[in-house]
């Protein structure tokens, strides 16, 4: 049930008929605080026109009954010490825009954090992205390094068959280690790099990892397609 009570019962009248609502006169408002949930206040007044005294006898009335009191006015409508009593709670326009400023602190944090769960998910989908393209490149590229290795290795271990196990053991662990050291910063630049699947064209033109290329062209999109996502704000 809302009531409306002004200093004009004329005025009172028409807003409560606007609205479909009950009003009062305005010798009834100690009288009607006693039975209010929420009372919102929004007068030109100069002087709180809700003293503590009324609020005080009305508390006293309301057997306990909790009240809130949204003062709207400038200057406040409620008198300030209303605060302190008991089950009474006064929101005005200092603690509202206190509210409205936190509430928008905690909106910018969390509109940081959303933004920084964006851009995680588009570097993993740009992650992805490189590494679809230039996965078929950086599978040719294994075998045909691990195979030329060893190749040289056989031919090299043919010359010296006075080697001992133990010794070629030896030579073939140093060329796997230096086959796998290239082979890593290689696969490194080429999931990495933004231009990784050009790079990975180039690297089978060169090497003619394929007959025309087709492995690294068949997942590369158009010229510079793949730059849209490298520049999301």
């Amino acid at each position: 049930r809302v009531t409306v009570v002004n200093r004009s019962p004329e005025r009172a009248a028409a807003l409560a008929l606007a609205y479909g609502v009950e009003a009062a006169p305005w010798p009834s408002l100690p009288g009607l605080l006693a039975d209010a949930d929420l009372i919102v206040s929004c007068t030109a007044s100069a002087r709180p026109v809700l003293p503590v005294d009324v609020l005080r006898d009305a508390r006293k009335a309301s057997r306990a009954r909790a009240l809130i009191c949204v003062d709207l006015g400038v200057p406040r409508d409620v008198d300030a010490q209303a605060r302190e009593l008991d089950g009474v709670m006064v929101l005005d326009l200092d603690s509202l825009g206190s509210d409205a400023l936190e509430i928008r602190s905690e909106r910018h944090r969390q509109i940081a954090a959303a933004e920084d769960l964006v851009m995680d998910e588009v570097e993993r989908y740009m992650s992805w992205w490189r590494d679809r393209d230039v996965a078929p490149v950086i599978t040719l590229l294994h075998e045909r390094l691990q195979g030329i290795r060893a190749a040289e290795l056989d031919r090299a271990l043919a010359r010296l068959p006075d080697l001992s196990p133990g010794d070629r053991e030896v030579m073939r662990a140093m060329t796997v280690r230096i086959t796998s050291k290239l082979l890593h910063e290689l696969t490194l630049a080429l999931k990495r790099d933004p231009e990784g699947p050009n790079m990975a064209v180039m690297l089978d033109r060169m090497l003619r990892l394929t007959e025309d290329g087709r492995a690294a062209r068949e997942n590369v999109p158009a010229a510079g397609a793949h730059q849209t996502f490298d520049y999301l704000p």
